[in-house]
């Protein structure tokens, strides 16, 4: 490595590591006072000297700064020479400047000591204000959610049923957020007119206000276990729960580990590990206390942002914002349309699209300098976010990331677009938080804050998007892609075209589609299960790579990358496609012995990925199957077996690469190991692995160790022909479950609040790090929670979490269990990140429907639920509506579900019928039991009243018909709803008359439901004297979806409960 590189590489780390610090003064401090009792707090003792070689002792005392330093100086084996460490504080110093502004106090060297002796009567006061056992101070203090300003700025009055009620749904201003936000930042403006009694006031003031918010995050280390159990708490309980023991032994056992690896051998491969251990034990911790307003930026997110300025500012004087945005992703993923092991083509797509992103932006990041992950300072669903230097050629650079791009979509079947934009220049100064909240303060102008830069780069994805991602050539062509001469034939699950390239069936620039042949049928059995696909039917490169992905996708234990460049006649690199092509076939010989691209010859289900456009192969190594056993799908779990399996795969790529790179010159290969839902490297690691990564960086190769959250989740059955059978283990497949159910859940008005956020660069980070793991960890952690408790009855949970990332999920599944898990993830989402909300929309139909069209059905409903806000929407046969109370006797007709009773996070109307909710339904069917005896037990409470059930459902359908019949929902009297009274006159006699006939039934179901919250109104008791029958109507029409979902369960049990285990085909 050039001495420049070198140098380099080293100021990123210590940009990357410059707070690193913090946390174990924090544990030194606490240590030192007693606060933390339990037994991690020896093992972070012994750990951190063992590191540092000293006595925890001699550490009390020392400056964070002098903590870092050591630290890093460990990690290297060396300490710097004079100059070095001057240029390297120096260039570190300037950008966490910028970067420190965002705590609202501008610490100039002139107001440094009078704010230092200002901030003891800040904590003093506190100490006083807030009535807790300990003393305000950075170790006690926990990390305040960045949403405390969605909190402070009403956005709960603009969703949900009451805001749609009174025509605010959606309105909440992001203008008038962003001048309430900058008042709470206005301390420094006090400190700078003198008016010090008003500093310390308002400092006080607002974190007095919060403390008593479930707004807090306790500080931990994050993994599965912690984001399956985190929510936001109040100051104290926060306090309370935090454990900087934890952190300290997870940070330091990481950095052990990253030693032990790379030695003092510093590229990107290892500054990429080492931030992986960052966001695994400081994502939580917040980044400053001292001199902060507000302790709501997280020191992970902070210390990324340093580092990726600190790169880009070593490679010119500007930067750039460049996004790379995935189109079309649901019509890529949705796309079967027979059953036909639809599920694992749909599971296998959705990893795709991770795969094709992350081979993207590691290409990205080689081609703008050599950057690290620190320089994706967004990953949200479907769009990537990255900082770049303002190279001088670097719009050849985008137009071949562009081009790159565009060829991977081809490969793909041209069904997955990717966009690419790309800011204009700006200086690292412009996005000073400070300076934006004072012109906002002042009310001037602040056009040329952070946030204007996200502002143009949303016009400029937008233009882009319009255009479908088609260039100069394709408009010439009006855009074709294939033309009707090249396709020879369709897709055997898609009906995707697929067309010839040369001689022989291919995908469009791919070399993986398949024509299914006697002697390659017993491969595509094992991907898309047996007889699924017929000999002579076709499967498109697209395809069959997600039957790979998805069948080896069912607990994944890993994903091993390989990313391989060459650089061009101008020195600019780009993807090696011929040598990737070369390394597949020889990847497939090596560990399959064959030219497929999946088996289970080494005891478990490895399948290659290919990306060759983008110069990127994927390994995906899953679980072993186990015999006869309900498999493990806890990474915890799981890893002291399999680990074994990884090592197998590393050996064999070692082989492959070692032969290849002895015979080829000019390559860059980057190998990324990643371990799915398991922060591997804050573990005790395994010795063999560790000396083979060292064999691959031994040879020039640059080797990373990361951790990926992904749902690994899918049913599995053990199934016998015969019962003598011994059986094997079958991934489960949609068209046993006989009804199904997509569900798609989105965070309302997300895009406002990025907005709103953008104001603060290192808050926009800290939001969108937390909601993408927070998301993502919690769908997956419930699902193997889930499992696992169901396998204590040999039963399987029949839902799949198909994507969770950003502000998005989706899971399909056996229809009632999909709404079971949707309620309470979403319950586990929105603890975590009050006070967002979330709608949902769910599509239930027979599992021969076409998933296309279920998965449509779902976006449609989610669509308007999205118009109300924080309520669910479902698409069965039977329409639903209900009537709510605007004021008085006044009405609105809403065709949404609430999602759960009424509390300070989820307004509702004062209604009765506010409490007829998602959460009801799914509490009735209550599918996860731990007890074989009790599945189905609330529901089976209504069975003997189906009947009543089928005729109060037929009332309130005749109610709906006759209130569609109405021209609009505006507010307005009960009664005028009803244009017809002759109609509803023969209701009001068929409710009283339905009463009066079965009055004994009636009164056993209405007091069911009671146990529920639910009412139904008895006629007369409950209307005579009271109210009338348009209000016993009225409530009955808000209980018909409910109704209908519970008939529907009733008729077909067996659609609903969890699958047995082992099934007996005869």
């Amino acid at each position: 490595m050039s001495k420049q590189l070198d140098y380099y590489y080293r100021l990123i780390l210590y940009a990357l590591l410059h707070d690193v610090g913090k946390p174990v003064i924090r544990f030194l401090w606490r240590y030192k006072e007693d606060i933390e009792k339990d037994t991690s707090v020896k093992k972070a003792k012994d750990i951190l000297e063992l590191f540092l070689s000293e006595n925890i002792e001699n550490m009390f005392g020392k400056k964070h700064e002098d903590i870092s330093e050591a630290i890093v100086n460990h990690l290297l084996g060396t300490s710097l020479g004079d100059n070095e460490k001057k240029s390297i504080n120096d260039t570190i110093a300037e950008v966490d400047r910028f970067a420190a502004s965002e705590r609202g106090i501008q610490l100039k060297e002139e107001v440094y000591q009078n704010v230092k002796e200002l901030w003891k009567e800040v904590e003093e006061r506190l100490d006083k204000e807030l009535d807790i056992p300990y003393r305000y101070s950075h170790h006690i203090v926990p990390m305040l959610s960045p949403l405390w300003v969605l909190a402070k700025t009403d956005y709960l009055g603009y969703v949900g049923i009451p805001a749609y009620l009174h025509c605010k749904a959606g309105k909440w201003s992001v203008d008038e957020a962003k001048r309430k936000f900058a008042e709470f930042f206005k301390g420094y403006m006090f400190l700078t007119r003198g008016m010090e009694k008003e500093f310390i006031e308002s400092i006080v003031e607002i974190i007095k206000s919060l403390a008593s918010e479930e707004l807090w995050f306790p500080v931990k280390p994050l993994n599965l276990r912690t984001l399956s159990e985190l929510k936001a708490l109040k100051f104290l309980e926060a306090v309370n729960q935090s454990s900087y023991a934890d952190v300290v032994f997870n940070l330091i056992n990481g950095l052990i580990n990253v030693k032990n690896i790379y030695g003092s051998s510093i590229r990107r491969g290892a500054i990429d590990t080492v931030l992986d251990v960052m966001k695994n034990s400081t994502a939580l911790v917040p980044s400053a206390i001292y001199w902060s307003l507000l302790p709501d930026i997280s020191l992970y997110s902070h210390s990324k942002l340093v580092a990726a300025y600190t790169a880009c500012r070593q490679l010119s004087s500007k930067v750039r914002w460049l996004v790379i945005d995935a189109n079309k992703i649901q019509k890529f993923i949705s796309s079967p349309v027979v059953a036909a092991a639809a599920s694992r083509v749909i599971r296998g797509r959705s990893l795709l699209v991770e795969l094709s992103l992350d081979s993207l932006s590691n290409y990205a990041l080689e081609l703008f300098g050599g950057l690290t992950r620190a320089n994706i300072i967004i990953s949200e669903g479907g769009t990537l976010d990255l900082v770049i230097p303002d190279l001088p050629d670097i719009d050849a650079r985008v137009a071949k990331l562009k081009r790159v791009a565009k060829e991977l979509s081809k490969f793909l079947g041209s069904e997955l677009g990717f966009t690419i934009a790309v800011s204009e220049p700006f200086k690292i100064e412009q996005s000073r938080f400070h300076d934006t909240v004072t012109a906002i303060l002042e009310g001037k102008s602040a056009d040329g804050g952070f946030w204007r830069v996200l502002e143009d780069m949303r016009y400029k994805l937008a233009v882009a998007k319009s255009l479908g991602g088609l260039d100069e050539e394709d408009l010439e062509s009006e855009g074709v892609v294939a033309r009707e001469e090249d396709v020879v034939g369709f897709d055997a699950i898609t009906s995707e075209p697929i067309t010839r390239v040369g001689t022989g069936v291919s995908a469009t620039g791919g070399h993986y589609a398949l024509s299914v042949e006697l002697n390659i049928k017993d491969y595509v059995d094992e991907i898309a299960g047996v007889d699924k696909i017929a000999i002579g039917e076709v499967l498109s490169t697209a395809t069959h790579l997600s039957l790979v992905a998805g069948t080896t996708a069912r607990g994944l234990l890993y994903i091993v990358g390989i990313h391989v460049y060459r650089k061009d006649q101008n020195g600019i690199p780009i993807p090696a496609e011929d040598t990737v092509l070369e390394l597949v076939r020889k990847l497939c010989e090596s560990l399959h012995g064959s030219n497929r691209l999946y088996s289970s010859v080494i005891g478990t289900d490895v399948g290659i990925v290919p990306l060759e456009p983008s110069g990127s192969i994927y390994i995906l190594i899953s679980a072993p199957r186990g015999g006869g056993t309900i498999p493990l799908y806890d990474p915890q779990e799981l890893m002291p077996i399999a680990i074994g399996y990884l090592l197998n795969v590393i050996d064999n790529l070692k082989k492959v690469l070692f032969e290849y790179i002895n015979n080829k010159n000019g390559l860059d290969i980057y190998v990324d190991v990643e371990f799915i839902n398991m922060p591997y490297i804050s573990t005790s690691m395994n010795e063999n692995l560790i000396t083979s990564l060292k064999k691959l960086i031994g040879k020039g190769i640059d080797v990373a160790i990361g951790t990926r959250f992904l749902g690994s989740y899918h049913p599995a059955w053990w199934v016998k022909e015969t019962q003598e059978d011994v059986g094997k283990l079958v991934l489960a497949d949609l068209d046993p479950y006989e009804i199904i159910a997509v569900a798609k859940m989105d965070i309302d008005m997300f895009g406002k609040v990025r907005e709103l956020l953008s104001l603060s660069p290192s808050r926009f980070v800290t939001l969108s790090d937390l909601v993408n793991a927070i998301v993502s960890g919690k769908v997956y952690a419930y699902a193997i929670d889930k499992q696992k408790s169901l396998a204590k009855i040999q039963k399987v949970l029949d839902v799949i979490p198909l994507y969770a990332g950003g502000d998005d999920v989706t899971i399909y599944g056996k229809w009632a269990q999909v709404i079971r898990y949707i309620v309470d993830v979403l319950k586990s989402i929105r603890d975590a990140l009050k006070p967002l909300t979330a709608s949902i929309g769910i599509a239930i139909d027979r599992s021969t429907a076409p998933i296309l069209m279920l998965y449509s059905r779902a976006i449609e409903v989610l669509e308007k639920a999205k118009k109300v806000k924080a309520s669910a929407s479902i698409d069965i046969e039977a329409e639903h509506l209900s009537l709510f109370r605007c004021d008085g006797n006044v009405y609105k007709a809403v065709d949404v579900i609430p999602l759960e009773p009424p509390s300070k996070f989820y307004l509702m109307p004062s209604d009765v019928v506010s409490s007829y909710n998602l959460g009801v339904i799914a509490n009735i069917l209550d599918v996860f039991q731990e007890s074989r005896d009790r599945i189905l037990d609330k529901l089976t409470e209504f069975e003997e009243f189906k009947r009543d059930l089928y005729l109060l459902a037929e009332i309130g359908s005749e109610v709906l018909k006759t209130i569609r019949r109405s021209p609009d929902d505006r507010c307005r009297a009960l009664k005028e709803f009803i244009l017809y009274p002759d109609k509803m006159l023969s209701l009001n006699i068929l409710y009283s008359y339905t009463w009066a006939r079965r009055s004994e039934e009636l009164n056993k179901l209405k007091d069911i439901l009671k146990k529920y919250n639910l009412d139904l109104l008895k006629y007369p008791d409950d209307i005579v004297g009271k109210t009338d029958i348009l209000e016993a109507l009225r409530v009955l029409l808000s209980l018909k979806p409910i109704i209908d979902l519970v008939i529907l369960a009733l008729r077909r049990k067996e659609a609903v409960e969890p699958s047995d285990f082992v099934q007996t085909r005869s």
